[in-house]
């Protein structure tokens, strides 16, 4: 086995569709997957030097971010961080609660503390201002985007990385 895997959802919860993070992360701890620590979290950009845990061969860092024309409500993607560094910037788009992730792993991995590898899953959405509910469109992604990952955790227990050469997704079906 190539190591246990951590994964911290990050958001805000009274922020909309930016608590998509910490319910996915709910939502996965609730799996039971073996040999894997599953945590929410709002401020996350100090939560990936918390635990320097020298077993973790994955860790997994779950976000929102907000929805354009190619990346629709409700859809999702990975990036593999430490193929493509820079993407998580790129879809920052000015939100500072981006910026926190993008710092905490830049810091944590020029410290040593991040694990050979680094996913980042996004599921894109729409509101960000006050609200404890989510968009119809986010709550819709939300099952296909916990069984995506739990899939790709799986498949990554057994020696095999997800395909992720930069954006590797899911788009709903919007023609509804």
């Amino acid at each position: 086995m190539p190591g246990s895997v951590r994964i911290v959802g990050c958001g805000r919860s009274s922020l909309g569709d930016d608590r998509a993070g910490l319910v996915v992360a709910e939502r996965l701890l609730g799996l039971g997957m073996p040999d894997t620590v599953v945590t929410g979290d709002e401020v996350p950009g100090a939560a990936f030097m918390m635990e320097q845990d020298k077993d973790v061969g994955l860790l997994i860092v779950v976000d929102a971010a907000p929805a354009d024309d190619s990346r629709p409500a409700g859809s999702f993607a990975r990036i593999d961080y430490r193929q493509h560094p820079d993407m998580l910037g790129a879809r920052s788009q000015g939100s500072t609660h981006t910026l926190d992730v993008e710092v905490g792993l830049r810091l944590a991995d020029s410290l040593g503390a991040l694990p050979g590898q680094v996913w980042i899953y996004v599921i894109f959405g729409t509101q960000f201002d006050r609200g404890l509910e989510l968009t119809p469109a986010v709550e819709n992604g939300i099952a296909p985007f916990v069984e995506r990952i739990a899939a790709d955790v799986r498949s990554w227990r057994k020696g095999n990385t997800p395909s992720a050469g930069g954006w590797a997704g899911h788009r709903p079906d919007i023609s509804r």
